[in-house]
């Protein structure tokens, strides 16, 4: 498996990341605690959900962040391409998830994708992880553990921890039952003085033990002949297991070609197409070009159209005009204004005689007032001569004054009212010929407007016209024009484009062919070793006869034995049923019995727990050891040719010269590399053990113990290792030695639970 891509968005401390994985050592700096291992998590959590995680679902999401949290990792494994994307969803983080293979979808949902990626990869998280990733510290854990401890460690890798919990629970269950045996013996009453009436009973009891014996020699013989037939089965049967499996990769092999045979004829057809298609580039062209400014031809003729429209809208509204005498309505307004000022003066000046009028009238009357109170001795108020006789008159000359005032106010009352009515009336001839002078005015504008705008119409279409010879243009057919021009413009432009996939096409079809040959060449290899393996399935059929004929003789004797046990305790049964403390004292009895058979069977199972266990370390521990020599071998540059793993303690002993020493007689350095080998050895055992091939492995802060030297010459040496994978992730926070990695991965803190990473 090689890692493609990868994107993060709202994960953990990385609320959006975006990185290409390229295919070597890849080292990820960073400062302690800015998410240099959460980064290589999130790989395992695309791939195997939020069971990979550190934490609960609920504190996967970035801190803060209300939007989901996504996964995306895309990787390449069996030489195809998948795509995983994973995300946890709304308030409770419900978790989601899709598998792509190229763009179909092969499975959805959490379950569904990790059984997929389960049977793509042929391992489930516990192994993934234990063949993945070297965890953090676990190298300084071999160096610095006590034998006990490091041997504790590996075989919790080796997943053998659970035989080993399993062993050690029987034994405590087969003690606690030998001692509860013991409790009870010493609670058995003493039978001396029951010695006589229990002779039969005992007489019995002898001759079952008696048989008991020759049972249990029957038993041992069984016993040796069933682990003969066992042993020559597991020789057999290990052939056999081999030749399955070069069966399965044979199968693996063929289904493998055939799919290539698939793709390169697939490519084949691609090819012959595209060719086929490019063929008809130059036909496209010159009918394109035939076509060449029809754009440019339809606007104007769309224009042209459009213009001609509103002229004859235009002459349409001209032509609806009335025609309006503007002279005789200008004269009839001169002759109402010249007649409004007229009425306005006249009201006027009857105004002013009405004033005038009533201001004469209180002048005579005042004057008669002031006669009715005269005294005709006293001289006249007006002129100041003595009445006298004239004072008579004088009144009556008074009387006739207010009357002839009287009469003369009437009038002028009179005549102010008829000129007020005359003046309105002028007024409102004057309204009727200003209204009339105002549809003129604008009555005139309107022609103005319309006769500037018709011109301008006919100046603009003059031009356009002239390309169509003054005919109509038919703006369908150059709509259809135009289609065709745009049409051929996208197939050439798709065109040009399949020219550059053709390149690509047949450089991929030269890199299938050579796939092909390449696998056509391992299958013929593993048909060689598969011919070449001396396996009889008669003889395996036979031993496993045989083996079954021992087995079913073993049950035989063991049932023939807890017979005579059963025969032996019914007789101490009879012995029992004497009085009532013998009675008690054989139940008594026959519970020691009881729980020495359980501790027997327990201890039993124990010992075939041990010896499972025992099987499973020495099939482990020479793989283990002629994996780690390998890889010691290579890492020291073939200083050292020999390394070996003691089988039962896991401790490492290193050749120098004809002599092995342990570990700890070597340099810092070399004891590092000796564990490196020992680690990387674990996940190569794991992933043949799962049929899978990882490709990657991360290493998690295997430099942090180390001095300066000794970093040096680990980074060195995890150049070496890189040749056995696809890629290999160094996490560090020791930023001296980043300059030696090929590439690297920048972890930065950004802020509060928050940091960025980027490839440089």
């Amino acid at each position: 498996m090689k890692a493609l891509e990868l994107s993060l968005r709202n994960y953990r401390v990385f609320e959006e990341v975006d990185l290409e994985l390229p295919a070597r050592v890849i080292g990820i700096f960073g400062e302690n605690g800015s998410g240099k291992s959460t980064l290589m998590e999130s790989i395992a959590f695309a791939l195997y959900g939020v069971n990979a995680a550190r934490t609960k679902k609920q504190e996967i999401r970035t801190q803060g962040v209300l939007a989901d949290c996504l996964v995306r990792l895309a990787f390449e494994h069996g030489g195809q391409q998948y795509e995983v994307r994973r995300s946890l969803v709304g308030r409770n983080s419900a978790p989601e998830a899709e598998l792509f293979v190229g763009d179909l979808i092969l499975a959805a949902g959490t379950a569904e994708v990790n059984g997929e990626v389960e049977r793509l990869l042929h391992m489930d998280l516990p192994v993934f992880r234990a063949s993945a990733f070297a965890e953090q510290k676990q190298l300084d854990a071999f160096s610095d553990m006590t034998p006990g401890r490091r041997q504790e460690m590996a075989l919790r890798l080796l997943g053998i921890r659970p035989v080993d919990d399993a062993r050690t629970a029987a034994r405590r269950e087969a003690k606690a039952s030998k001692q509860s045996a013991e409790q009870l013996t010493g609670a058995v009453a003493d039978l001396t003085e029951l010695e006589g009436r229990q002779k039969e009973a005992k007489d019995l009891v002898r001759e079952a033990r008696e048989s008991a014996k020759v049972v249990a020699a029957e038993l041992k013989e069984a016993t040796s002949r069933q682990r003969g037939a066992k042993k020559a089965f597991e020789v057999s049967d290990a052939a056999r297991q081999r030749v399955e499996k070069i069966t399965i990769a044979l199968e693996g092999a063929t289904e493998q070609h055939g799919g290539l045979t698939e793709q390169h004829a697939h490519l084949a057809e691609r090819v012959e197409t595209l060719e086929l298609d490019l063929a008809t580039l130059e036909t496209i062209e010159a009918e394109l070009e035939g076509l060449a400014g029809v754009d440019a031809t339809l606007r104007t003729a769309e224009r042209l159209v459009e213009l001609a429209s509103k002229l004859a809208v235009a002459e349409r509204e001209l032509e609806a005009l009335p025609e309006i005498d503007a002279e005789a309505v200008s004269s009839e307004l001169k002759l109402a204004q010249v007649a409004t000022r007229d009425a306005h003066k006249a009201e006027a000046d009857a105004r002013a005689k009405h004033e005038h009028e009533d201001a004469m009238l209180a002048d005579a009357e005042e004057r008669l007032a002031r006669a009715a109170d005269a005294d005709p001795s006293q001289p006249c108020p007006t002129c100041g001569r003595e009445l006298g006789d004239d004072f008579s008159a004088y009144r009556a000359h008074c009387k006739a004054e207010v009357a002839s005032a009287k009469k003369r106010l009437i009038a002028a009352a009179k005549a102010e009212k008829e000129t007020a009515m005359a003046r309105t009336k002028a007024e409102a001839l004057l309204g009727r010929a200003e209204q009339a002078h105002e549809a003129v005015r604008t009555a005139t504008t309107l022609r103005g407007t319309l006769v500037e705008r018709v011109e301008t119409l006919r100046a603009e279409i003059a031009p356009l016209a002239e390309p169509f010879d003054g005919a109509t243009p038919d703006v369908n057919a150059l709509l259809e024009s135009v289609a065709r021009a745009r049409e051929l413009a996208h197939r050439l432009a798709e065109l040009r484009v399949e020219g550059k996939r053709l390149d690509d096409a047949r450089r991929d079809l030269a890199k299938t062919q050579k796939q092909l040959e390449a696998l056509e060449a391992n299958i013929a290899k593993l048909t060689e070793e598969a011919e070449g393996l001396s396996f009889d399935p008669e003889e395996h059929r036979e031993a496993r006869e045989a083996f079954d004929v021992a087995d079913a003789a073993l049950d035989l004797a063991r049932e023939r034995e807890r017979e005579m046990k059963d025969a032996l305790a019914a007789a101490e049964l009879e012995l029992g049923r004497l009085e009532g403390e013998i009675k008690q004292a054989k139940e008594t009895a026959a519970r020691v019995d009881e729980l020495r058979m359980e501790s027997r069977h327990v201890e039993r199972v124990a010992m075939l727990l041990d010896g499972f266990r025992d099987h499973l370390v020495s099939r482990i521990g020479p793989d283990l050891s002629r994996e780690a020599e390998a890889l010691f071998r290579e890492l020291t540059n073939h200083e050292y040719e020999d390394l070996k793993i003691d089988e039962e303690s896991l401790t490492i002993q290193i050749a120098d010269g004809d002599t092995y020493h342990p570990i700890e007689r070597f340099s810092g350095s070399e004891s590092d590399l000796a564990n490196l080998a020992l680690r990387v050895a674990i996940s190569t055992h794991l992933s043949r053990m799962s049929g899978a091939d990882v490709g990657m492995m991360v290493l998690d802060e295997v430099l942090g113990s180390l001095d300066e030297e000794r970093k040096d010459l680990m980074v060195q040496t995890l150049g070496r290792l890189a040749g056995r994978f696809h890629q290999l992730f160094v996490i560090t926070h020791a930023e001296r030695v980043k300059d030696q990695f090929p590439a690297s991965i920048q972890i930065s803190k950004t802020g509060r639970r928050r940091s960025s990473a980027g490839l440089i």
